[in-house]
């Protein structure tokens, strides 16, 4: 029998496939990627650092756009147009729903960047560039900040509507970027000590997108070790456990 997180993130990903602008990310997202392959102004060496650099950067630009997308509306999107009442009127419980809705935002995501990555890997076999390996673990940080930025706007979508919760958790993610000049600025703002403990409370509450990042490895061929992958794994599970877990209690207490 299966279970209703999975029926509802099997129906997740149902949507996601649906919806046009998915595709059309992807398939830009591929196209860029593979026109970076042909530039042969630079010098040999430095061409497939470059392709590499910018590869990477675009799986990250269009793996964020593509979960904002699916995730903005995953929740919320069901409140406004009230196909809500007919998925609670069934035996869910509203946590169940809300874990699946992330567990099929997730699988939706992986197979939307799943292309992109395949073909980094395919010019980097090619061209002699470096492993193939150290360029899946790049695009495997990504996917978990991916996974992490999903978490974090079904938090915000449990009692936001879709609108607001594409803004706040474009804004979180921005300033989770940020957070180091923010605290900076928090604390230059002002001389009262409760300036430099929002700051502080901040930076540390806030994730850290940047452990999910190692670009810079990956273009000057440096092994990124699996303990690094194990530790920054934990990292995005724990801050996943946590938003969802928000995430839930909000959700359950939210009258229709």
């Amino acid at each position: 029998m299966t279970s209703p997180v999975a029926t509802i993130a099997a129906q997740a990903m149902r949507e996601a496939s649906r919806r046009r602008t998915l595709p059309a990310l992807v398939l830009f997202g591929c196209a860029v990627i593979i026109s970076s392959a042909f530039l042969s102004f630079f010098q040999l060496g430095v061409e497939i650092k470059f392709f590499k650099d910018v590869a990477i950067t675009v799986i990250f630009l269009f793996g964020t756009i593509a979960t904002l997308v699916i995730v903005s509306t995953q929740l919320s999107g069901e409140i406004e147009s009230r196909t809500i009442y007919n998925v609670l009127s069934k035996p869910i419980r509203r946590w169940e729903l809300v874990v699946g809705k992330f567990v099929g935002t997730a699988a939706a995501i992986a197979l939307a960047i799943a292309p992109m990555v395949g073909i980094l890997a395919f010019f980097i076999y090619t061209d002699h560039g470096g492993s193939e390996l150290e360029a899946v673990k790049a695009a495997y940080l990504l996917w978990l900040a991916f996974a992490v930025l999903s978490a974090i706007a079904l938090g915000i979508a449990s009692v936001a509507t879709s609108t607001v919760t594409a803004a706040l958790t474009v804004l979180l993610f921005v300033v989770s970027y940020l957070k180091g000049a923010v605290t900076a600025y928090l604390d230059l703002l002002s001389a009262h000590p409760a300036a430099g403990y929002v700051g502080q409370a901040l930076y540390y509450l806030l994730p850290n997108f940047e452990n999910f990042n190692i670009r810079t490895a990956l273009v000057h061929d440096e092994i990124v070790p699996w303990a690094y992958l194990g530790r920054t794994t934990l990292y995005a599970a724990a801050l996943i456990a946590l938003f969802l877990y928000l995430g839930a209690q909000l959700f359950e207490e939210r009258e229709f």
